[in-house]
């Protein structure tokens, strides 16, 4: 019952929306510009992003009748129409990402794609900005042509395009303060039922690392006097501390499975829209880069593993404090 009402509001309005950034973007256009103006802001960002939020809602039009389709097409033939749904994500995340190079000049210099192991891996990513949850469904169905099941928040069902493929796909919407235990269950369903050559994406932060969030978790963590992670706190100089309970839910569902630490650099201070528009256009390419690790030579022990995934968060921290300095190796 909450999905149908959450869907009433969600696709009504994505359809009513695109007409409406189409007719008021001449208005945009004069308005923006004169406000960029204003705050001194050049290559006219807010334009740029109302051109973007078009081009978002399209991809929702277009998700939404695919969904449709496919819901019918499920009816007859269930393998093809989940083929299709792949294909569709891979379409999605690859558009935005496209458009977002046009439109916002974010530029991805993507590690070799082949460097992606082969079977099942699990994606542990940096969180700095939406664009980064993008890569993923963008990199397994579209470039390797592989699955892709995804750990995100919940709140993302308010966009119709995750909401009707998400389900579908096989990925878990997190709730903010919810039941552990069952979080914890649903994320090893996603493991356990995910394909023999799947991604599975998780972002450990659980949030966008920001200036005043560092700061909130560091005070956050002293209070509740869990001394190692708020130690790992200060000594990280652009991430949060991974939580743990997720990733190891993963390893115990699919103990085949390598792990993949997912960075990226050139996002930072891009979460909000406000900042983003602040940015744009970008001026330098985003890294993205990855490192492996085989499962055979991971510890097979709780507090070995959570040790593990801290010193390798403490190596992409140092990785993305390497680029500021103009070295981009990891």
């Amino acid at each position: 019952m909450a999905t149908l009402k959450r869907r009433i509001i969600t696709i009504p309005a994505a359809i009513v929306l695109l007409p409406v950034f189409v007719f008021l973007a001449p208005v945009v256009a004069v308005i923006g510009s004169l406000w960029d103006w204003y705050g001194k802001r050049s290559g006219q960002p807010s334009l740029r992003l109302w051109l973007y939020g078009t081009v978002w809602l399209v991809c929702e039009w277009i998700a939404i009748v695919a969904a449709a389709l496919l819901s019918v097409l499920g009816l007859i033939k269930p393998d093809r129409a989940m083929r299709g749904y792949e294909r569709m994500q891979g379409w999605w995340a690859g558009s935005l990402l496209g458009w977002a190079r046009r439109l916002l000049a974010v530029n991805l210099d993507i590690q070799d794609p082949e460097t992606m192991p082969e079977g099942q891996v699990i994606v542990v990513s940096r969180h700095a900005s939406p664009v980064d949850a993008i890569i993923p469904a963008w990199l397994f169905p579209k470039v390797l042509g592989r699955p892709v099941h995804y750990v995100i928040k919940k709140e993302l069902l308010w966009m119709p395009s995750i909401d009707l493929f998400g389900s579908k796909m096989g990925n878990h919407f997190v709730t903010r303060g919810g039941n552990t235990e069952a979080e914890v269950a649903a994320i090893t369903k996603v493991g356990r039922n995910s394909e023999n050559d799947a991604g599975l994406v998780i972002f450990p932060e659980g949030t966008y690392s920001t200036g005043p969030v560092r700061e909130r978790v560091r005070a956050s963590l002293r209070r509740k006097n869990e001394t190692a992670l708020a130690d790992m706190a200060d000594r990280l100089q652009h991430l949060l501390p991974p939580k743990f309970a997720g990733f190891e839910a993963f390893l115990d569902s699919a103990p085949s499975a390598s792990v993949v630490v997912l960075g990226h650099a050139g996002l930072e201070g891009v979460a909000e829209l406000s900042s983003l528009r602040n940015a744009l256009p970008l001026t330098q390419d985003v890294l993205v880069r990855w490192w492996t690790t085989e499962r055979a030579v991971l510890p097979s022990e709780t507090k070995q593993r959570e040790s593990w995934l801290g010193s390798e968060w403490l190596k992409l921290d140092s990785w993305l404090e390497s680029c500021r300095e103009g070295d981009q190796t990891i």
